[in-house]
């Protein structure tokens, strides 16, 4: 399958699958803000991370230069609906993921998506990889193959 059919693919399954974040239990919705909230502040602790309207960065070298230069990361406020993390921890969880694409030297594109999903699956229990892969990687297909942001939810 070429990268077009599976963003393709991606995308189309993200949009017709329904809502799965009910059969979540709010131990494990817990469990999940708990880890962000911990990755934030060992990750990005002594970093200037200032949430904006806006998208703040055209690419990854903007991201990069700004980090490197004023130790500071912008994150986007917009389309700050995730009814997993809510707002402050989605917030936290946009910082560690823009922080990857430094470390990882990955592109905003479908391809960076899934390089910085497959390092920051990482820091989470097997067991939510499936919600990251949805977080992360089925919302970039949605954006990549329509060009617009879609509703937050929880696919698998």
């Amino acid at each position: 399958m070429t990268e077009e059919e599976e963003i393709k693919a991606n995308a189309i399954f993200y949009e017709i699958t329904p809502d799965r974040l009910k059969e979540l239990s709010v131990k494990e919705i817990n469990e999940i803000r708990m880890i962000t909230n911990e990755v934030y502040d060992v990750y990005l602790g002594g970093i200037n991370v200032v949430f904006v309207k806006g998208q703040p960065y055209k690419n990854l070298s903007e991201l990069s230069n700004d980090y490197q230069k004023n130790d500071r990361i912008k994150v986007s406020r917009d389309f700050n609906n995730s009814r997993l993390f809510g707002r402050d921890c989605n917030l936290k969880f946009r910082a560690v993921h823009d922080y990857y694409h430094i470390l990882l030297d990955e592109e905003f594109n479908y391809a960076g998506e899934s390089s910085v999903y497959e390092t920051q699956k990482t820091l989470y229990p097997e067991k939510y990889h499936k919600i990251l892969y949805s977080e992360i990687v089925l919302q970039a297909a949605y954006f990549t193959y329509y060009n617009e942001f879609s509703n937050q939810k929880i696919v698998y």
